[in-house]
């Protein structure tokens, strides 16, 4: 029993880190399209940061 729970940690383990890398390559991509199309990169602040009683 604990031998399967440990694969199982070891499998759930592996397939967080290729749905990491793979997210990764996604933004990548997806940064080059967006300089291909010219698309400028917009930095927007969090939104806890601002005050939310304030309109902009």
């Amino acid at each position: 029993m604990e031998i399967m729970i440990l694969i199982l940690v070891l499998v759930a383990i592996c397939i967080s880190t290729f749905a990491l890398i793979n997210t990764q390559i996604m933004i990548r991509d997806l940064s080059e399209i967006k300089a291909r199309l010219g698309i400028k990169e917009e930095k927007k602040t969090a939104f806890l940061k601002r005050d939310l009683d304030h309109d902009e």
